[in-house]
């Protein structure tokens, strides 16, 4: 299943990736059919995605197309489909109508951020310069070269190919997102109640996290504290462990996109 995470703050938005891909067989007899969980793990599969026009894409979910990694599938889509003027807004359906020509279309939730540039502003905006406080709306401006200012919107879309479900997830507050094996996050991040032996139970309050006071900073210490909290979880839990390994993350500004770190091909 794996998980992924998005932070977005005024400075810019960060993609968050684990490695850990586990596959199943399924077995069918006369009699019965047999699902074998986990015959096979890597902790080498690539989910997170740098695009032309500076777009991110993250997957989770199913990650295989006929028996093989979705990795090959979704670099083939970046090659055939996306260029430098690619419009963000275009991607998520275009994933969509790709990946359903595929006889059976994976279980795959994505991940499509990145900035929309919506025109020009006048005045002396410097590069990576927010108008605006922190939680509220507030379009980057940059400086192009020849001396204008380019407004740029942030953008976070989330669709599932095999649905075909598609959402514009708010980014005009600061905050996060995430899908895949949510449950740790879930427990850390919501109020909890135990019961004790005579019956009675114990409320444990959640505490909100401050998210308009992020700077991008905070906002990879966060996806990295998410990913890699559920890996260390996981490890100490009777259940299958389908998040591991190392984690990518991406970093999108108006303009501009780069690691901040990514495994590599080695011997």
């Amino acid at each position: 299943m794996s998980l992924i995470v998005c932070v977005f703050v005024g400075e810019g938005i960060v993609l968050a990736s684990d490695s850990r891909s586990t596959y199943n067989r399924v077995e069918e007899t006369k009699e019965k059919k047999i699902q074998t969980l986990g015959i096979h793990t890597t902790d080498t599969t690539y989910k997170t995605f740098l695009c032309p026009n500076n777009i991110g894409i993250s997957v989770c979910g199913e990650v295989s197309i006929d028996n093989k990694p979705m990795t090959g599938y979704i670099e083939a889509f970046i090659r055939e489909q996306m260029g430098p003027d690619t419009d963000i807004d275009t991607v998520p359906e275009a994933l969509i109508q790709y990946f359903n020509t595929f006889k059976d279309v994976p279980n795959s939730n994505f991940f499509v951020a990145g900035y929309k540039k919506v025109g020009s502003a006048v005045g002396s905006g410097r590069p990576g310069s927010t108008d605006g406080p922190a939680g509220t709306r507030s379009p980057s401006v940059i400086t192009s070269a020849a001396g204008s200012n380019s407004v740029y919107e942030k953008r976070l879309w989330n669709l599932n190919i095999k649905s075909k479900k598609i959402k514009r997830e708010g980014t005009e507050n600061q905050g996060a997102s995430w899908s895949g094996e949510v449950d740790v996050l879930a427990r850390l991040l919501s109020p909890a109640e135990i019961r004790k032996p005579d019956g009675t139970t114990v409320s444990f309050k959640a505490y909100d996290i401050s998210w308009n006071y992020f700077t991008l900073q905070d906002a990879v210490d966060f996806a990295e504290f998410a990913i890699r909290t559920t890996v260390d979880t996981m490890k100490v839990q009777n259940r299958l462990k389908t998040v591991g390994g190392p984690i990518d993350i991406l970093i999108l500004k108006p303009g501009e996109a780069y690691w901040l770190q990514r495994k590599v091909l080695s011997v």
